[in-house]
């Protein structure tokens, strides 16, 4: 039934004059280049792999992709689904790193259905690139692909997409919104790093692991739901995304990893999993405008500086799970007045400001307070016997 919409649909834009028709009008072979000519004006550049598949590359005779004497392609360009060289037929399969890097003039790319994978930088730096149409057949994006396409506003990635490379759609500065398919088991390293206008994430609920810094930056985002699926974060997924007030975590997540959040200056509450047991180093630094935390009854360690600077945090309740809480992790919290801990022992504390500034009360259950007055580094704090809680 989806091929049966899908044929149907084509054959609607077609009739609407939406898909263009390209001709091919002449053909030269230099060695291993073929550069093709299309509509009598637009020329690209092929090569024939051993598998007897073209490949869209960029001109070897420049020596370099970056050439200045390359060819500059405007407005549209199509990439066909297949050549015809000598009177032999080849599909188009896949298009070759660097082969329209920095293509500075084009402002849009249809890709045709046949074409598997899109080489390492291969559209980087297509600045005022608005409209970007990928290929059904997609599977693989390399890495930095689209990378400081600075003008799209929008991508729909195929149903079919397997792999996309590390910071594939960096600096994708006018990209409103994202959906990633079910096929994507992973989201590599600092995929929409820096996408400025990104406001709505779509992940699927069969991700399983978000590598570093994949939505570092994204300044816009306010709200992101990960996937109850996932069985692994990496650190900073989420730096830096200034307008962050909410994300929705997964039950199962052990760790909350290292800065992922830091820098998140409009998060003003978060609630931990209930299967949490550690918060990374920096997780939560320098969120200015956190107010509330709320801690589960599993967690066990708090990372050096998670929560260096967190200026707007009042009061905090350390959970009886506790066993350590690192240097530096409740640093320069200047508002926190009040400390209250359920543990009935003194537990492993770094010896630089791991608790809030000498002058805060500390809070320990009652008949506690000789046990934690004499332990080093406890005893530098000013320390209260619990009376209500």
């Amino acid at each position: 039934m989806r091929q049966i919409v899908a044929i149907f649909a084509t054959l609607f834009l077609v009739a609407c004059g939406n898909v263009p028709t390209i001709k091919q009008t002449s053909t030269t072979v230099n060695d291993s280049l073929i550069t093709v000519v299309f509509n009598d004006t637009t020329p690209l550049h092929f090569r024939i792999t051993e598998k007897g598949e073209a490949v869209l590359t960029w001109d070897s005779r420049n020596k370099e992709p970056y050439s200045p004497n390359r060819y500059q392609y405007k407005g549209r360009l199509v990439i066909p689904n297949k050549i015809d060289v000598n009177g032999i037929s080849y599909n188009v399969t896949s298009i070759d790193d660097y082969a329209l890097v920095q293509q500075r003039a084009l402002s849009e790319l249809i890709i045709q259905d046949s074409i598997t994978h899109i080489g390492r930088k291969a559209l980087s730096g297509c600045d005022r690139l608005t409209r970007l149409v990928l290929p059904n057949t997609l599977k693989s994006i390399g890495e930095e692909a689209f990378s400081r396409c600075k003008r799209i506003s929008n991508i729909e990635l195929p149903d079919r997409i397997e792999y996309i490379g590390k910071y594939a759609f960096q600096g994708c500065a006018l990209l409103e919104s994202i959906a990633i398919p079910n096929s994507i088991k992973r989201i590599e390293e600092g995929t929409f790093f820096n996408c400025q206008s990104l406001t709505a994430v779509e992940l699927p609920r069969t991700l399983e692991s978000i590598a570093s810094l994949a939505f570092s930056n994204c300044t816009a985002l306010q709200y992101i739901e990960i996937p109850e699926s996932i069985t692994q974060l990496e650190a900073g997924i989420l730096s830096l995304c200034t307008s962050l007030q909410k994300a929705k975590l997964p039950d199962c997540l052990n760790e909350i990893p290292e800065d992922m959040f830091g820098g998140c200056t409009a998060l003003k509450s978060i609630s931990l999993p209930a299967s949490t047991k550690k918060i990374g180093s920096f997780a939560f630094s320098k969120c200015t405008g956190l107010e509330n935390v709320q801690f589960n009854n599993s967690l066990e360690i708090i990372g050096m500086a998670a929560f260096n600077g967190c200026v707007s945090l009042k009061e905090i309740e350390l959970p009886t799970s506790i066993r350590k809480v690192e240097s530096f992790a409740f640093a320069n919290c200047v508002a926190i007045k009040e400390l209250h801990i359920k543990h009935t022992k003194p537990f492993e504390i770094g010896a630089d400001l791991a608790l809030p500034d000498i002058n805060s009360k500390i809070y320990v259950p009652r008949g506690t307070i000789d046990q934690f007055q004499f332990k080093p580094i406890w005893k530098e704090y000013k320390l209260l016997e619990e009376l209500h809680r």
